[in-house]
């Protein structure tokens, strides 16, 4: 959001910026979250857990060029969508955590600590 405001000079050093941020995210975010989706749920709804969690992440890939294109609308509004976003998957991981089995909630705990 913050790139509205910058002056012109200034936008290509900060999308390097945080592109190189994103991508050193993913090098440490991808292999864990993919290991904690094939060790956390029970062996019996394994499955179903792997496709809910792929089908997150191809959600997001369908649904961001609709996101940049209210840009066209205005140059907030993009943001505003992806915090209500962000917000309501706050209440909903929440939720989900809750839901999980006590072993998952056990190993969850010492990945913790």
């Amino acid at each position: 959001m913050g790139a509205v405001w910058l002056p012109e000079q200034w936008i290509v050093p900060y999308f390097v910026a945080v592109w190189l941020l994103l991508v050193a995210a993913n090098k440490v975010f991808y292999p864990i979250a993919g290991a904690l989706s094939e060790a956390l749920p029970p062996r019996a709804a394994r499955a179903g857990y792997m496709a809910t969690f792929q089908y997150s992440f191809t959600t997001a890939q369908v649904v961001v060029p609709a996101v940049v294109g209210l840009f066209a609308v205005s140059p907030v509004l993009p943001w505003v969508v992806v915090s209500g976003a962000a917000l309501l998957s706050v209440v909903v991981l929440d939720r989900l955590g809750r839901a999980l089995p006590e072993e998952s909630n056990r190993m969850l705990a010492s990945l913790r600590a």
